[in-house]
């Protein structure tokens, strides 16, 4: 059974504007549903999938504050076949990934890939959990206090404390975003 993604893109537009035949620039609109609620949003650059990446980003940044750290760094498209495959590099401050779609449609690539380099990294957080454990008890320990270990009553700085993944998350199943 496939999980529940953390959103889902209803629909997008994007439209190429000039001002006064000096500079053109693109306007998109995303309409997104988040928990049962659509949302939408609006954002200008000067190339569609940053525009897109912008809107996308507005439009989840009140229930995934954590989206206003994700930048986009580069994007690629190619075709082949009658088909357009269009990848998206993100980066926030724990790392850079790339996500891909391929589709007939340019407007369907773009939209599914930008969406698809936040899905990845909120699906990524939400299965990424990071315990703290004590190398002398192994037991939880709180992530950033300097205080004793409840477990073994030891002090025990956060440089010498190990972090262990809790569950056995092996990677993301991308084909559950």
């Amino acid at each position: 059974m496939k999980e529940e993604s953390c959103f889902e893109v209803l629909s997008s537009r994007i439209i190429a504007e000039t001002d006064n035949g000096r500079k053109t620039f693109q306007e998109a609109s995303v309409r997104i549903k988040i928990n049962g609620e659509a949302i939408i949003a609006v954002a200008e650059d000067i190339c569609s999938i940053s525009a897109l990446h912008g809107a996308v980003k507005k439009a989840l940044k009140a229930s995934y504050p954590e989206v206003f750290s994700i930048s986009l760094v580069n994007y690629n498209e190619s075709r082949f076949n009658g088909k357009v495959r269009v990848v998206v590099t993100c980066k926030n401050g724990s790392g850079k990934w790339a996500v891909s779609e391929v589709s007939s449609s340019d407007a369907a690539a773009r939209t599914q890939a930008v969406a698809k380099s936040f899905k990845y990294i909120l699906k990524r957080k939400e299965v990424e959990k990071m315990v703290t454990i004590c190398p002398f008890c192994n037991q939880e320990m709180e992530k950033d206090s300097e205080s004793k270990c409840s477990g073994c009553g030891n002090v025990v700085r956060p440089e010498e404390r190990q972090k262990k993944e809790k569950g056995k998350w092996k990677g993301i199943d991308m084909s559950d975003l």
